[in-house]
């Protein structure tokens, strides 16, 4: 059925929407443009929220994620405190400026 032109819900705080428009700018949101983006701004966060609490893994991974202080020094890449210092550190008794 049709039952008219909508022109706006003034009921919910919208302005009667015109025949036509000349010159002027136009009258904006009305109620239905409103309720159908939030409709569909839920539906996206909804879907969202719910991937990302059930479906985490796509995002981080499937494996084991170690605690730091599980990780051992190589694997962080810290020397031994005896350890030589490595051959970068240093101008190598060259003049200054000719070593970079």
């Amino acid at each position: 059925t049709y039952d008219g032109v909508y022109r706006g819900t003034p009921s919910k705080g919208d302005k009667p929407i015109p025949d036509f428009i000349y010159r002027e700018p136009t009258a904006g949101d009305t109620y239905v443009d409103r309720c159908v983006s939030y409709f569909i701004s839920a539906c996206l966060w909804f879907w969202f929220s719910y991937h990302m609490y059930y479906h985490s893994g796509h995002l981080f991974g499937h494996w084991y994620m170690p605690y730091l202080h599980e990780f051992t020094d190589e694997e962080l890449g810290i020397l031994l405190d005896d350890a030589p210092d490595p051959e970068y550190w240093g101008n190598h008794k060259e003049k200054y400026g000719t070593y970079r």
